[in-house]
């Protein structure tokens, strides 16, 4: 059944965006040529998601039909080890790859830490009381992320999430950390300049065993 109302919106192009038509269909137009790029949809009732396109100048990308999955919303309090709400902080639903890789959790905390410490925020942030309305969350099994500069990330235990209710409550505890465990740098080219998307790998060597 064709939705209306979806809104659309190419990342980083906030002010460009458009609502689907009663018979589901709606074109956004791109202000940067030749990329690709991510398009972000979002509707009340339904999961927030996104789809990926290679855009080329005059040319019409055709992403096919997008299936909407219903959802509900959490209420969700961030506060530290004390008990203090935490202001300012940045709130996300786990990827569907990060749901069903467990085993991976820690490794993908101190990867959220780090984006914390670079400035990395959503739009969806903690208020005066450390809540916030987390809306768009697909129905089923969930978990969220928290975190903000200066703190280790958080997230929160599954959470059963049912379509068009709201779960009360849910708590995340932001640790802090020291900045001195990790090695912060920026990555240049031969001329100075900043080259984004670089590829970065570490290797540990612990010395000769006894």
């Amino acid at each position: 059944v064709p939705v209306a109302g979806v809104r659309l919106q190419i990342e980083g192009q906030g002010e460009t965006s458009a609502l689907s038509d009663r018979l589901g269909f709606a074109e956004v137009w791109s202000q940067n040529r030749g990329l690709r790029r991510r398009l972000i949809y979002e509707h009340p009732a339904f999961a927030s998601g996104e789809r990926r396109a290679n855009l080329k100048p005059g040319h019409l990308a055709e992403l096919g039909d997008v299936v909407l999955t219903p959802a509900g919303a959490i209420t969700v309090c961030v506060q530290d080890p004390r008990g203090v709400p935490i202001e300012g902080a940045w709130v996300e639903a786990f990827s569907k790859h990060e749901l069903g890789n467990s085993r991976r959790l820690d490794g993908d905390r101190l990867q959220k830490t780090v984006y914390s410490w670079d400035g990395y925020t959503t739009q969806q942030v903690t208020d005066a009381s450390g809540r916030l309305l987390v809306k768009g969350v697909a129905a089923g099994t969930a978990r969220l992320w928290a975190g903000i500069k200066g703190r280790l990330a958080g997230y929160t235990p599954p959470i059963q999430v049912r379509a068009g209710m709201q779960s009360e409550d849910v708590v995340i505890t932001l640790e802090e950390f020291d900045p001195a465990l990790f090695i912060f740098g920026q990555v240049v080219d031969p001329s100075g300049v900043g080259s984004p998307d670089a590829r970065v790998k570490s290797k540990y060597h612990s010395g000769s065993g006894s």
